[in-house]
């Protein structure tokens, strides 16, 4: 009995401790109607809201949620001050649907700065209108550890010049947001930037969202960043304004990344939708990028540095001004730039990128993958379709010594010519550049049969009789991944090339115009078809139990449709 009684009053005093350490948990209320009252008097509830974020941040502890209502918040440099704890986030997020806006009122400043603060959440939150040079929307440096923003908005933080042709030395940078691993000892951590958009966004030679510095284990997921006037996304190391370190063992994926171009072509004009520029151990992949400068590139700018370890994969890059996806760094190399190392790129779809080449002289003029100034990195597996310039491959610099280039499928819809690859700035078609450099000996040149190849409503799923379903290398399935861009299964075993595993979805939506002769549409559950059929083409929609024929749907004459419920044949 004295053993039962002593253990349900010490069962009795965990529970009191227990519930007086949740009760340090509150929420609170800020509103742009209330005002700043302390807690103990009864402000921040949600009656009685506080007025601003800075005096929110100065009233809460660990473990508390504040609510922001809907409006406008005039601000000037909120410094976030303070830190959760390991299972006691503080969070910041909207009310509900209510959209709060921190708006800079376009001076200039830092509208947030978070130095060496931990497990804090701000979700749900707008940030915008900030002008002048060297200002930022969001800053995080420092160590700070367990930072996630997710569902923010962040646009209008631009910087003084608007003459896109006036020459531009870069001095007027911004960053929307920008996490910066400045303290070289203790590194930035578990970073996470989620569903967010970055737009609009005048950033001189700065970035619209950025990892640089001593940052490791970060995860940029499911973002949407366009309207950039420089580089979309980076991942970067070595810069002295972020410190010695490097980003390293980081995630950028499911990003919507276009426009991200700089105005002033003759100062820039390589701004990537996505930059790996001296990261380490970091995956690109089932991204979607296009109408940037470059689609997706790895390199590092620093002299006598390196970017490696670092892969590009199940990505569909499209209709970008100039090369699709680059390894390796440019002619500066080695006096001004420095390289990459063990890298590799796999199971992308490449698809009529250099769509400005003839803006440029011949010799630089791209193609749609671009090789220099990389050692030991491996490009396997890749759909890799020109646009009219014809131009698949662009190899520069002693690039075909330790890399493995195979394993692609290539195709120009003006076929096998000079133009096909530009090896050290001499043009040789496909099949010549195979036979004297003895690389891509496994690769095929082979129209890969996508679904569409309208610009403006592109559909690179694959036929059901296209070449590079099964291409792959064999002893590619870990370094492809196990989703394709879809989020799709990868086949055990061999897989297809691109980055879209050939499959029946449970449902498909048609639109645009299908030029295709033989193409076939299939599906376990429903089709849903907008699309015109062009004269000439021929077109099979195939699905287990419904196919529906919306009133935009139209077959023009001499077109031939066949309709059908069955399965599908390559479940």
């Amino acid at each position: 009995m004295y053993l039962i009684m002593n253990f349900m009053k010490k069962l009795i005093v965990f529970f009191i401790l227990l519930n007086s350490y949740y009760a340090f948990s509150q929420a609170y209320f800020v509103s742009p109607l209330g005002i700043d009252l302390a807690a103990n008097l009864g402000g921040g509830s949600l009656n009685n809201p506080w007025k601003t974020f800075q005096y929110a941040i100065s009233q809460v502890s660990a473990g508390d949620t504040v609510y922001f209502r809907g409006g406008i918040y005039p601000s000037s440099f909120i410094i976030f001050n303070k830190s959760g704890s390991a299972n006691n986030y503080l969070i910041f997020k909207n009310y509900q649907n209510e959209i709060p806006i921190i708006d800079g009122g376009n001076i200039t400043q830092t509208l947030l700065l978070i130095n060496s603060q931990s497990y804090i959440i701000l979700d749900g939150v707008h940030f915008r209108n900030v002008l002048g040079n060297n200002s930022r929307g969001v800053f995080v440096e420092g160590d700070a550890h367990h930072i996630s923003f997710l569902n923010c908005k962040i646009y209008n933080i631009n910087e003084t010049n608007t003459d896109p042709y006036l020459p531009n030395n870069c001095n007027g940078n911004v960053s929307p947001i920008k996490f910066c691993g400045n303290n070289n000892t203790n590194p930035m951590t578990n970073i996470i930037l989620k569903g967010n958009e970055v737009f609009s966004c005048r950033t001189g030679c700065s970035e619209g969202m950025s990892i640089s510095g001593n940052v490791n284990n970060f995860l940029i997921e499911n973002n949407s960043v366009h309207d950039i006037s420089n580089i979309g996304i980076v991942a970067a190391g070595h810069y002295s304004s972020c410190g010695t370190g490097q980003a390293k063992m980081g995630k950028i994926i499911k990003n919507k990344v276009y426009r991200c171009r700089f105005p002033n072509t003759t100062f820039n004009n390589t701004a990537s939708g996505i930059y790996i520029d001296g990261g380490e151990n970091i995956v690109a992949e089932q991204n979607l990028v296009y109408e940037c400068q470059i689609g997706i590139q790895i390199g590092c700018e620093n002299i006598g540095k390196t970017a490696q370890f670092d892969t590009i994969r199940n990505n569909i890059v499209y209709n970008n001004d100039r090369w699709g996806i680059g390894v390796g760094s440019g002619a500066l190399y080695p006096s001004n730039a420095g390289k990459s190392r063990f890298c590799a790129v796999f199971n992308n779809t490449i698809f009529k990128n250099a769509s400005k080449n003839f803006d440029y002289d011949f010799f630089n003029r791209y193609g749609e993958l671009r090789v220099a100034y990389t050692d030991y990195s491996s490009i396997q597996n890749n759909i890799i379709y020109a646009n009219t310039d014809n131009r698949l491959l662009t190899v520069k610099y002693d690039s075909l010594i330790g890399n493995q280039i195979n394993h692609n499928v290539y195709f120009a819809e003006g076929g096998q010519v000079t133009e096909n690859v530009n090896w050290d700035f001499t043009n040789y078609s496909f099949s010549d550049f195979q036979n004297i450099t003895a690389i891509d000996l496994q690769s095929i040149f082979s129209n890969p049969q996508f679904n569409g190849v309208d610009i403006t409503a592109l559909e690179v799923h694959l036929q059901p009789n296209s070449p590079a379903i099964n291409f792959s290398n064999l002893t590619s399935q870990q370094a492809a991944g196990s989703f394709d861009f879809d989020g799709n299964n990868r086949k055990n075993g061999q897989l297809d090339a691109g980055a879209l595993e050939s499959q029946c979805p449970n449902s498909f939506i048609i639109q645009g115009i299908l030029t295709n002769n033989a193409i076939k549409f299939e599906s376990t559950q429903s089709i849903q078809a907008l699309n015109i059929i062009k004269s000439g083409a021929n077109a099979i929609f195939n699905s287990q139990k419904s196919i529906l024929l919306l009133p935009k749907f139209e077959t023009e004459s001499g077109s031939i449709f066949k309709a059908q419920i069955d399965g599908c044949e390559n479940n």
